[in-house]
This record gives structure tokens, sequence and C-alpha cells, in this order.
């Protein structure tokens, strides 16, 4: 058992080489720990709001996190700091998807879009617009082409990631869509809803 947030933990992951885990807390801090020895690495402040989601990079180099603040924040895995800060969402920033090739992520905004940056630059690429109600989650395919949004309007959003544009849009939830995954092999979508159903 991890023990260290000093209220409600929002999120938690695990590094794809299984060492390390983050979680993200309503406390505004994220904590990085060991996942073998279950020590406490670092705990990461900076947001001002609680912190809504929070992904480890594919080359565990770095932590990041989204915020009420309107920010996603980038944080060195080795030495705790602060590495960037996107701060161009117009409101709370709910959840945060890494690009397969670790290269570019994905953010989701209850201003209604969904951004595309790029993790090198800082640079925001494309800015998806089309729900009506806040975003709630964001998923990439496996091959990286795709991104999946889930939205408090009902619906689900299908995005071409290289030209920006909208593909489909998926209905069928009678209640705001809470989460949506992307299958291994990307040929299907899962989504989990207010309306207490789950629509594969």
């Amino acid at each position: 058992m991890l023990s260290g947030h000093l209220n409600s933990v929002n999120d938690v992951t695990i590094s794809t080489d299984g060492r390390l885990i983050a979680s993200a807390g309503k406390d505004r801090c994220i904590k990085l720990w060991s996942l073998r020895s279950g020590n406490l690495i670092h705990t990461l402040k900076g947001h001002t709001r609680e912190v809504n989601s929070v992904e480890i990079a594919p080359n565990q180099r770095t932590v990041i996190s989204a915020g009420g603040d309107s920010c996603v924040k980038v944080w060195d895995t080795k030495t705790g700091e602060l590495v960037e800060t996107f701060s161009e969402h117009g409101n709370s920033v709910t959840a945060i998807a890494i690009h397969p090739n670790g290269k570019y992520m994905a953010s989701a905004s209850s201003d209604k879009t969904i951004k595309l940056w790029d993790c090198r630059t800082g640079k925001n690429i494309t800015t998806f617009t089309g729900h009506s109600r806040a975003v709630t989650d964001v998923s990439f395919s496996t091959d990286g082409k795709t991104i999946a949004s889930a939205s408090d309007d009902q619906t689900i959003k299908l995005w071409n990631v290289a030209t920006g544009e909208e593909i489909k849009t998926l209905k069928g939830h009678i209640s705001r869509v809470i989460t949506v995954s992307f299958s291994p092999d990307g040929k299907t979508i899962a989504s989990g809803s207010g309306d207490g159903m789950i629509k594969i």
C-alpha cells in the first residue's frame, strides 16, 4: 500500500518498464514511487488546483500531469524538476495521453477541445474542435494515427492525428461519456458512461 496523498487520488499510471508508478491527487501534487520497493521518490508540486491525470513517458524520463489549473506540466523523473508547462487550454485539463512514439501527447479539456502537443518543442500542433461540452478523456490508437475523445456531450469522436479532421462521431450513450480506450489492435473502442453502460 502506498500512502502519502492528503486527499483523493484521481489517477495512477505505471511505467512501461514496470519500475515506476505515478499518482495524481486532489491535493495538487503528483507523487512518483518505486513500484518494486514502494518508496516515494519525488513529490512534484506546481499545480495550483487538483491534478486530474498523469502519464509516464515511454522512455521513463518524464512524468506528464494535467490539472484543474488549465495546465499540462512535464517533470523530470530523475530530479523531480519541472521541465515544461503547457498553458493554452481555457479551462481544466481533464486527461492526457502520450503518443505511442513518445514524441507527442494529447490533452483533453473542459474547454471542449483536445490539443496535440510536440513534447520536444512544447508547441501546440493541432487543436481538435467539435465537442459541444467538456472533453473528459482521450486515447491514441496503437498505430498513433487516430485519437478517440470522450465528452460530456454523450459522444465519442474519432480524429485523424495527421490532418486534425474529425473522422466519425459515435453516439449511443444517454449520459456523459467518462472514459474511452482503444484495444491493442486498434480495431475496437470501449467507452464508459454515467448511464452505467460500457459500449464497444
